[in-house]
């Protein structure tokens, strides 16, 4: 059940409109400035948040019913990020009030990669613990 709530609050946490808050608060714009000014840390920071949404939704899935059926869990933790991906991207051009762009499009395929990542790190995981 824990895991089940940190997947909760890891979502939620990804989809919540953190430039927007950033806008609202001068401290914690000046904070997100610095720390995702770089085009770099922007990438990398993407590819985290769903390298971690992968893993912790793959455990949970692979813990459950469907933990044989290897490849429906990989379907269902890619489908369930892009829907989180979509929200997110979402979420900032409503808080933004702009059009969908090229950067979306670089941001989702960011967030695919991690997704993978996670997913690997995941399995890998298991098959060196002798679970898969």
């Amino acid at each position: 059940m824990k895991r089940r709530w940190l997947l909760l609050l890891w979502t939620l946490g990804v989809i919540a409109p953190a430039a927007w808050l950033a806008r609202v608060w001068p401290p914690l714009q000046r904070a997100f400035d610095w720390f995702f000014g770089p085009p770099w840390m922007h990438v990398l920071s993407h590819a985290l948040l769903f390298a971690v949404l992968a893993y912790l939704l793959a455990g949970i899935m692979a813990a459950g019913p469907w933990g044989k059926h290897t490849g429906r869990v990989i379907f269902l933790t890619l489908l369930w990020v892009l829907l989180v991906a979509l929200g997110q991207e979402g979420m900032q051009l409503w808080t933004q009030s702009r059009a969908f762009t090229r950067a979306e499009w670089f941001d989702l395929g960011v967030d695919g990669a991690g997704a993978g990542a996670g997913l690997l790190l995941f399995y890998r995981g298991r098959r060196n613990d002798g679970n898969g």
